[in-house]
């Protein structure tokens, strides 16, 4: 007779994989924190990266690309994407520390005249 080696557990790993503007983040999550996310994903992702729910969706729309803080001559809000030393695309926290805080080139320029 063979001495069985293993001793039969099963261990399961679940992962979540969030959407962001670089590539795709998976977080390993406990069962409830799966059956969370399968109600409201995009809640999950947003709190996960310290976000609204409106901001995380804002974030990825734009790819990442934070947008100036001023507002245009007809009273809307810029569009135009901040220059950034380390590229366009940034991360969740940078994002909100700059996204329509900071200023564009163009408005930059009209509050020196």
């Amino acid at each position: 007779m063979t001495k069985q080696i293993n001793d039969g557990k099963v261990y399961v790993d679940i992962t979540v994989s969030m959407r962001t503007p670089l590539r795709s983040e998976v977080v390993d999550v406990t069962h409830e924190q799966a059956l969370r996310w399968k109600a409201d994903p995009d809640l999950c992702a947003a709190r996960y990266f310290k976000m609204t729910v409106d901001e995380y969706r804002e974030w990825i729309e734009r790819n990442g690309y934070a947008c100036c803080g001023a507002l245009t001559k007809d009273g809307r809000p810029c569009r135009a994407a901040l220059r950034h030393p380390h590229g366009g695309q940034l991360d969740a926290g940078e994002w909100k520390r700059l996204h329509r805080i900071e200023t564009c080139n163009a408005h930059k320029r009209d509050k020196r005249t």
